[in-house]
């Protein structure tokens, strides 16, 4: 459970501006309240637990709280221990929380999580690197990163990765999905096995299951992705697209798109090209990245991770990711 920072100060467009600001920080470890009455407060409080309350100074010795810590806004740039100057900026103020508060697990969660990535690739083509590419993205981020493959590519079975018969790890997650984001972020480890040294969600019983899916239950997939705290790296296969990709990539950090030499399919490449650019918000759009492939050939005695990851094709794919690192 996260912990609670209050603010509680008269000017309701400062508590707001600054509440607001606190909540746009990417994996900020805390959950933000704002409060323009005492009142309001005091009633929250009563309910429920509250770590911080940055308050304003005028209210000191007006009221006694349960809060495990209180740091006071001040106009007065000369700071003592339990106060903050207002009018610095939102980024120095969340420091000076930090640091007064003794809530260093505030910075290093903040680091640690930045370096996390959801990484997004797909293919309008059939070519069989489709499913190859994301499997060895997945071990070239896996050396060095903690790492989950998740796809959603209906008939990829993780065969690079000797995933077993029977396994339907993406339809169990569309079953858990539904049951809400409580028993849907525990059941989340069940769907994946370990393979190779990176975390791997694989497998569906039937392509309609991808069906099942609705956009409320992707949106709670990658909400419950970004919370995750057991992987520096997700990567998610989107094979060569799904109804639900438009939905996912709005979560992703990058998305590589595969460009084959193969001019039959530039009108298909297009036509997905704009149908994206369509339907995402324009600032998304600039994270998709297309990659052109290499003309390589894939023997059958070398399709296993280990070898692929010697291969040409395992050097250009730590090239292109080296760049994103």
């Amino acid at each position: 459970m996260k912990k609670i920072i209050a603010i509680l100060h008269n000017d309701k467009a400062y508590v707001e501006k600054l509440m607001e600001y606190m909540k746009n920080q990417d994996s900020f470890f805390y959950d933000i309240l704002a409060f323009s009455e005492a009142e309001l407060f005091l009633a929250y409080e009563n309910e429920n637990a509250v770590t911080l309350l940055l308050c304003n100074e005028a209210y000191k010795g007006k009221f006694s709280v349960k809060t495990e810590k209180i740091l006071y806004l001040t106009d007065a740039p000369a700071e003592e221990d339990d106060q903050i100057f207002m009018y610095q900026s939102a980024k120095q103020i969340i420091e000076q929380i930090g640091k007064k508060s003794n809530e260093a697990r505030m910075y290093k969660k903040a680091e640690e999580n930045k370096k996390k990535q959801i990484v997004g690739i797909f293919s309008p083509y059939e070519g069989c690197f489709r499913s190859i590419m994301p499997e060895l993205m997945a071990a070239c981020y896996g050396k060095e990163k903690n790492v989950l493959l998740l796809s959603m590519n209906p008939f990829y079975d993780g065969m690079l990765f000797t995933a077993e018969e029977d396994w339907y790890g993406i339809s169990e997650l569309i079953y858990y999905s539904k049951q809400g984001k409580g028993i849907f972020a525990q059941k989340l480890g069940s769907c994946m096995r370990r393979r190779e040294g990176i975390d791997l969600i694989a497998g569906c019983e039937h392509y309609t299951d991808l069906f099942e899916m609705t956009e409320k239950e992707c949106r709670l997939l990658m909400e419950v992705l970004l919370e995750d705290e057991e992987h520096d790296v997700i990567v998610l296969d989107f094979g060569c697209g799904t109804c639900l990709m438009e939905e996912a990539l709005l979560g992703c950090d990058v998305v590589y798109k595969l460009a084959y030499p193969n001019s039959s399919y530039e009108r298909r490449d297009n036509q997905l090209e704009r149908q994206l650019l369509q339907s995402i918000p324009k600032e998304k759009a600039e994270y998709i990245r297309t990659v052109s492939m290499p003309e390589a050939e894939i023997e059958g005695e070398e399709l296993q991770i280990k070898s692929l990851l010697l291969s040409p094709l395992g050097e250009f794919t730590r090239r292109f990711i080296s760049q994103d690192v």
